[in-house]
């Protein structure tokens, strides 16, 4: 074996992982590098049709577009969106209050830290399956917004946006992008640099990639070991660490600017889930059945308790890294 990250042979701890998303309990061999810190999958199937079923998540066809947000909503979710600065303002946290669910609350970090101030910005989210992220931002105003998922089966263009059913490689738009997003998509990427390098081509001189992913620093990694349902076998080629994934974003062109813990709820409900042999499909997981009906009271105060630890970088099994042209 060879790490596919920093070239080690020697340094490689083995795992044996099952498949437990959809609960067909394959194993597959993994291995940590002790070099860059990087836990990979020994060998990538030659088939994966098998391991992304039809309903796969990400791949579900919206049955409607979301309407276009007015009055108040719109107000309040552009306000969000675009704050410039006033988050400890009584204004902004009076806008939280009223709408904690909202998407704009969720993905403040993402338009701080990359500086996205215009509803005429450029965004091109890779791996973005039917474009669930995409519509949101355009129910929000947005109007140049595209996609690129080669397991879409067909080219969309919908209300504003534009999904290509390409791997990011084909997109011929140069130069063009303010924002590129890999929102849990880079993990699922057999060739992580040539990904990368093949983004960071369509960014602007001053754009921002954000990558969303689980890294392997995290409490759940640590505590949960194989049973850590973000290892999601054998979609996840790649669970990276801060090192690994900075060494391939600067084999392509790209410095990392800053990185924001993202912690989940998931990532301690479905790794106790897995840890008891239930996969995240059964029909006995919360998923289905709802967190009441599967974990007692105390288990779920405890689980909401234990994700406040979560936030500091180190501890959260997932991260938003953003990364810019050196």
């Amino acid at each position: 074996m060879q790490c596919r990250i920093c070239g080690e042979t020697d340094r490689l701890t083995p795992y044996r992982v099952r498949e437990m998303l959809i609960g067909l309990r394959e194993s597959f061999d993994y291995f940590l590098c002790a070099q860059c810190g990087c836990l990979q999958i020994a060998e990538i199937p030659p088939d994966m049709s098998r391991y992304y079923p039809a309903d796969y998540y990400s791949m579900e066809s919206h049955q409607q577009v979301p309407a276009q947000h007015t009055g108040v909503r719109r107000l309040v979710d552009q306000l969000l969106f675009l704050d410039a600065g006033l988050l400890n303002t009584v204004v902004s946290a009076l806008v939280r209050r009223l709408r904690p669910d909202a998407y704009p609350v969720q993905l403040m970090p993402l338009t701080r830290d990359a500086g996205l101030r215009s509803f005429d910005d450029p965004v091109l989210d890779v791996g973005c399956g039917s474009g669930d992220f995409l519509f949101s931002l355009r129910a929000m105003g947005f109007t140049c917004l595209y996609g690129a998922d080669p397991f879409v089966a067909e080219k969309i263009v919908r209300d504003g946006v534009t999904i290509f059913n390409t791997d990011v490689g084909d997109v011929d738009k140069p130069g063009f992008f303010r924002l590129i997003t890999f929102q849990h998509s880079l993990e699922h990427v057999a060739d992580q640099r040539g990904t990368l390098a093949a983004a960071a081509k369509l960014l602007r001189a001053d754009g921002m990639m954000m990558v969303s992913l689980p890294v392997v620093e995290s409490y759940a990694w640590e505590h949960y070991g194989t049973d850590w349902v973000d290892l999601d076998a054998p979609r996840h080629f790649y669970l990276h660490s801060l090192r690994s994934l900075k060494m391939v974003a600067a084999d392509a062109g790209l410095v990392c600017r800053s990185i924001v813990p993202d912690p989940s709820i998931l990532e301690l409900l479905g790794s106790e889930q897995y840890r008891r042999d239930i996969p995240l499909r059964s029909p006995d997981s919360f998923m289905i059945k709802g967190r009441e009906q599967c974990f007692t009271a105390e288990e779920l105060a405890r689980f909401e308790a234990l994700r406040e630890t979560l936030k500091p970088l180190g501890r959260a099994g997932r991260i938003m890294m953003y990364l810019s042209p050196a």
